[in-house]
This record gives structure tokens, sequence and C-alpha cells, in this order.
């Protein structure tokens, strides 16, 4: 038996390996969604640098600053990975995130099954490889480490299962595994919730049982984990930079019926060169489980139906499989305008920031039951059934087995950044601008992880407040006027008048920013956005060093401080 564990973690583990392997290769990122990839740089650079604020990072979007709390900051990983990120780069650790993640999760579920479903390791073994690589977990492994860590899931449902064996030990055991998943991803965690609401109901309406160890197992629970939690909920919905619902992007995100029975870009049966099926993103192809293993789970469903475990995994897969679809279900991109069952709660608090699409993904354990519980009941009746049953698997699963996670090089940060030239022109508490500010630029985070943190930029990719008076999520910072113009003209081309009114909306933001240097990288229209500045500051000299262009605007930030307190005007 030994031997079969061992061998089931080193698969899971060869399989992260094969599915990173790009990642590996010097200065690769993931294609698919670089962005991500360099947020979660910051956020493993975040946690091994800041570990007196790990609920707030002050160096992204300064001086306002960021709530980690707010933003998947995922400490359950990310604290562990701390002394890999200061010995090897947050490179590193993002790689053996993913590791984690995947493997993890494989080797968790291979656990469950073996605990609550088959006494048979092959089948465990093949249900665990399932699960933590379904094509949902690759998608997510794009860019998304807190999310395709689902290690706590199978143990926290085998927790629930177990809530009437000594209530109150299984009780204290469930609470601090649901805080641990909080740290990693609260997402998650709430998903798994409504897959375990949907199985109880489904137990209590087949049978009758007492339920009242498993109350008492998940309110101790509940009460400790929320006793535990309770002052880093706080921050995250109150403390500083917190935001509130709804997400104006998260309703959009439903899975599309069609996704269904088609097959994943990264899986073997996919088209690499589809980079988008059905109206999915790369790193949100949360079905996809092609057609075959779609009849394939029906059918077996529908046949085993008076088998209480099948029919409790049937169900709730079915249940969950609705709520991705959204609030209106789509058919091959067409709204029919059918609303889904999602629509009776999407307007809810919480409920109205929720990702609904990704609540597909927990529809892959439930199918992986129904196969290893139909499984062995055909292997029992005769040599030819179980060939049969076999090779129809075979079928279903190997068109949605992986292929490795895409990379491409990224851009290499400016020397000024990597060689420490920052230090000699920033202040103690000045930033540093980028030209133009922008929320979807990659290169800015790449700069501050280059730093090691160290610096202060007035920009990010990140969620906060829409602004210091609209509580409202949004991604990135608060609009400024002069990163509006900044912006424009980076887009356009367009060299627009500069105004008194320009130039006093210029000041005030250098106060606001308590801007020292404005920093121009690579971008479109270098030249017009050179001459704006050029006029913008009168003229202020700039330096090209480190492969960037500084204009050091610390004297100009103080000299409008002055003004703006004495109510003098430019001249």
């Amino acid at each position: 038996m030994r031997k079969v564990h061992t061998v089931a973690v080193a698969a899971y583990l060869l399989g992260a390996v094969y599915v990173t392997q790009n990642l590996w290769a010097p200065n690769q990122v993931t294609a698919s969604n670089e962005r991500d990839y360099a947020f979660f740089q910051f956020v493993l650079s975040h946690a091994a640098r800041n570990f007196d604020s790990l609920f707030f990072n002050a160096n992204l979007n300064a001086p306002q600053g960021v709530n980690m709390m707010a933003n998947t900051s995922m400490l359950g990983l990310s604290i562990p990975l701390a002394p890999l990120t200061l010995l090897a780069g947050p490179e590193a650790s993002f790689i053996a995130a993913l590791v984690i993640a995947l493997a993890g999760t494989a080797t968790a579920w291979y656990y469950f099954f073996l605990r609550h479903v088959t006494t048979n390791t092959w089948l465990a073994l093949i249900a665990g490889a399932f699960c933590g690589f379904s094509p949902a977990m690759i998608s997510q492994a794009n860019a998304h480490p807190n999310i395709a860590a689902q290690f706590m899931v199978p143990l926290i449902v085998s927790q629930v299962l177990r809530g009437n064996e000594n209530p109150k030990k299984r009780g204290v055991i469930l609470g601090l595994m649901i805080v641990y998943q909080l740290f990693i991803n609260e997402e998650i965690l709430l998903y798994t919730a409504i897959g375990c609401a949907a199985l109880a109901a489904t137990v209590l309406l087949s049978r009758r049982i007492d339920i009242r160890p498993y109350l008492a197992t998940l309110g101790i629970a509940a009460g400790l984990s929320l006793a535990v939690m309770a002052y880093p909920l706080w921050f995250q919905f109150f403390g500083p930079q917190h935001y509130t619902g709804p997400f104006w992007w998260a309703q959009g995100y439903g899975i599309d019926l069609a996704a269904f029975p088609a097959y994943a870009t990264r899986s073997l049966g996919g088209n690499p060169a589809v980079t988008d099926p059905v109206g999915s993103s790369p790193t949100e192809q949360n079905a996809f489980y092609g057609w075959p293993l779609c009849l394939l789970a029906l059918a077996l469903g529908g046949v085993f139906w008076r088998i209480l475990t099948v029919r409790v995994a049937f169900v709730a897969g079915v249940f969950l499989a609705a709520l991705s679809l959204g609030p209106s279900i789509k058919i091959n991109g067409i709204d029919s305008g059918v609303p889904g069952p999602w629509a009776l709660v999407a307007n809810l608090p919480l409920f109205d920031s929720i990702i609904v699409t990704r609540i597909g993904m927990m529809v892959a354990p439930a199918i992986a039951v129904i196969l290893v519980i139909s499984a062995e009941r055909l292997a029992n009746r005769s040599l030819l059934t179980a060939a049969v049953a076999g090779a129809t698997a075979a079928v279903a699963l190997v068109p949605i087995a992986p292929t490795p996670l895409p990379t491409v090089d990224h851009a290499r940060v400016p020397a000024f950044f990597t060689d420490g030239t920052w230090r000699e022109q920033l202040s103690e508490d000045g930033t540093i601008v980028p030209v133009p500010p922008d929320v979807w630029a990659n290169d800015h985070l790449h700069w501050l992880v280059a730093t090691g943190l160290q610096a202060r930029i007035a920009d990010g990719y990140f969620i906060g407040p829409s602004s210091e008076s609209n509580p409202v999520a949004n991604f990135g910072p608060s609009h400024r006027a002069t990163g509006h113009l900044f912006r424009h003209v980076a887009a356009t081309g367009e060299q627009p008048a500069v105004t008194e009114e320009t130039r006093r909306a210029f000041d005030a933001d250098l106060i606001y920013w308590r801007a020292d240097l404005l920093v121009l990288s690579r971008t479109h229209n270098r030249h017009q956005l050179i001459t704006l500045i050029d006029e913008l500051t009168g003229g202020l000299p700039y330096t090209d060093v480190g492969g960037v262009i500084v204009w050091n605007v610390h004297d100009l930030r103080q000299a409008a401080f002055q003004r703006s307190s004495t109510g003098v005007s430019r001249s």
C-alpha cells in the first residue's frame, strides 16, 4: 500500500513539473496572463519582505497603498514560501506555488477517494490526477496559483463527512482548516461551502440521519474560524483601502453552456491556436470536460442512480454546473435570455462580487466520484465488461489530459531598477510615477519587484476603491487628471495644448503622488510625451539613465506644495 502511495505522490509531482516545465527556463512568464503572473510575484515578494505588515502594502499604489487582505495575497502559500523567495527570487517561488497547487490538490483528492469512496488505490490515483490536473486547474495555473491551490478542499469535505465522529475534535480541526483556506483563497472556500450544502441536501432528502453531531461540528468550526479571522476579515472589509461590491466585471464570466462538451486550449484534445474557445479566456476555462466525458458521466449517473454516493455526486455536479452558467445562460456566445439559477442570488452582497464561472471547477470531483464507483461496479461483473469500461474511460479522459503551460520571454527590467540607480534620486517619502501610469501595464509591477519592494510606485495592478469618496471596487489607483493626459498622449500621439488649468492639475497630482521621479520607459509616442512633460515642468532637464528617461520633480513638487499652502498660483 505504501508503495502505491509513493507512486501516486511521485506521479503527481512529475505531472506538475511537466505542466510547468516551460516556466523553468530563464526569463519566462506565462503567455496567457503575464499581468497576474507579475502580480503574484509582487504578492510573494510582499510576504517575504513585509512580514511586519502582511495585511497592507505601502509600496504599490503609493502613497495610498494596497489592502493585501482584499487582494488575494494567498498568505497561506506566500508565507511558507518566503525563505525560497528571499533565496531564489519570486520567479522560483511562483513555480513552486504552482507545483504545490497541482500536485498537492491531486494528492489530497487521492486521500479523499481512499478514505470515503473506494478501496482501490489505482482508481483513487486516477481520480486524484483527474481532480488535480483537470482542464480548469490547468487553466487557472496559467496565472492564479491561489485558485489552483485546492488541496484543502477535499480535506475540508472529509472533515464535514466525518462530523459525527467526535464532533468537538472534528470541529476544531475543521475550523483550523477553514482558517488556512481563508488565507489561501476565500473564493474557493465559498464554492466548497456551496458544494457541501448541495451534498448535505441530497443526503437528507435520500435518507434519515441524525444531523445533530454534524451541526455541532459545524458550529464549533464556525466559531473557531470566526474568532481567529475576526481581525483579518475586519481589515479586509473595513481597513485602509478597502472596497465594496459589486464587481462590474464579475457577472460577465458565466460559463457558456457549449463549453462543457468542448476541449480546453491546453489539453490534448484542444487546439492551442484557439486561445478563446466559446468565449472563455485562457485563464478561465473552468469547464471544458469534452463531450465523451460529459455523456459518460451523465449516463453512468443514471445507470447507478440508486447508489447514494453516485446520486449525491450527480446532484451536486449538476447543481454546481447550473450555478456556474451565471445569471443568464449563453450558448455558443449567444445570450439565450433564459435566466440561470445564479440570477436568484447574483445581486446579494458578496454574491455580487463572485466570478461565478469558477464554480464550474467544482464539477470535476463530482464526475470523478461517479466514474470511480461505476468502474468498481462494472469491473466486478466480468473481464469483458471491465475491459470495455476501461477503454471507454480512456476515450473520455485522454483528450482532456494537460499539455505544458505556454510561456514567452518578458521584457528585461531596466537597469535603473535592477542596479539600484533609483536609490540615488528617490527621497525618503517620495514616489516613482511611471509615464504613463497604467493599471494594465505589466512593466511597473516588474520594476517594483526588481527593487526588492524598496521603491514606491504611484501605480499598480490591484483592486481598490474607485476613489477616496467612492468605495466601489475598481482595478488600479484613483484616476488623476495628469495620468489620464499621459495615457491619452501615449495612446493617440496627439499633442494637447498645455493651459494654466493643465499646469495646476499637474501640480496637484505631483503633491497627491508625492512624486520625486517621472520615469518613461518603453511606450508608444515617447517623443510626444517628452515634449508634453517639458512643457508641464517648464523645461526641466531629464536624464537618460539605465534604460529609462527620468525627470527629478522633487523640487517642483515641493514648490507646488508651497504655492498651494500660500494660495499663490504659478507665474
